[in-house]
C-alpha cells in the first residue's frame, strides 16, 4: 500500500509538472547571446492602404420597399505626406444595392467600378536588446533623462528613478525617432549617446 502510495504521488507530481510546462509559452528572443539581456519592445500597429476595384450598384432614387440600400463610405484616396504632415484619407459615401438581382426595374439602378483603398494594419513586436538590471544604474538612467531634456523631450528634476513620467518620455522619444519602444534598448541608449 505504501508503494502504491509513493507510485501515485510520483505520477501526481509527473503530471502537474507537465501542465505547468504546457502553460509556459516557449517565446523567446531569437538566437540570445550569453550575458545580454532582452526585452520585447512594445507592439508597433502601422497603417498600409491596398488599392482596390469593385464593380458597385448604385441607388439614388426615392425610398422603396423593393430596393434595399445602405450607405457606405469608401476610402478613396489614401493619405499622403504633404510637407512633412500626413493628410487624412479622403472617403466617399455610396447608397448601394443590397440586392441588385432582386431588383425589377433595373435602369434603376447605376452599376459602377470604383477604385478605392482598405486599411490593412499590421502589428509589429520584435524582441531587442536591453540593457541588464546591473546596467541601467542611477548614473545611466540621470544620463539618458539629461539628453532627453536636451532633445526637448523631458522636463522635471534629474533624478535616477524610472517612473512612469521617464517611460512616457523615453516612448516619445522613440516614436519620434524610429527606435524600438517601450523599454530602456541598448539602439535607444546607444542614439542617446549615454556610456553604460
Amino acid at each position: 500500500m505504501k508503494y502504491l502510495l509513493s507510485i501515485f504521488t510520483l505520477l501526481t507530481l509527473c503530471f502537474f509538472s507537465m501542465e505547468l510546462m504546457a502553460q509556459v509559452p516557449d517565446d523567446g528572443p531569437p538566437n540570445p547571446e550569453p550575458g545580454k539581456c532582452y526585452g520585447k519592445s512594445q507592439p508597433l500597429i502601422t497603417e498600409n492602404y491596398k488599392a482596390q476595384e469593385d464593380k458597385i450598384a448604385i441607388y439614388d432614387g426615392p425610398s422603396s420597399d423593393k430596393i434595399e440600400t445602405h450607405k457606405f463610405t469608401l476610402i478613396t484616396e489614401e493619405p499622403k505626406e504633404v510637407n512633412g504632415t500626413m493628410t487624412e484619407a479622403k472617403t466617399e459615401d455610396f447608397k448601394m444595392v443590397i440586392n441588385p438581382h432582386e431588383v425589377e426595374d433595373q435602369s434603376l439602378i447605376e452599376y459602377k467600378t470604383i477604385k478605392h483603398f482598405v486599411k490593412e494594419e499590421a502589428i509589429h513586436a520584435q524582441w531587442v536588446e536591453v540593457l541588464c538590471e546591473a546596467q541601467a544604474t542611477e548614473k545611466v538612467i540621470i544620463a539618458v533623462k539629461e539628453k532627453l531634456k536636451a532633445a526637448g523631450f523631458f522636463e522635471g528634476d534629474i533624478d535616477g528613478i524610472q517612473n512612469l513620467r521617464f517611460k512616457n518620455r523615453l516612448k516619445s522619444y522613440q516614436e519620434a525617432n524610429n527606435l524600438p519602444i517601450g523599454n530602456l534598448n541598448i539602439e535607444t541608449v546607444k542614439h542617446l549617446q549615454v556610456s553604460f
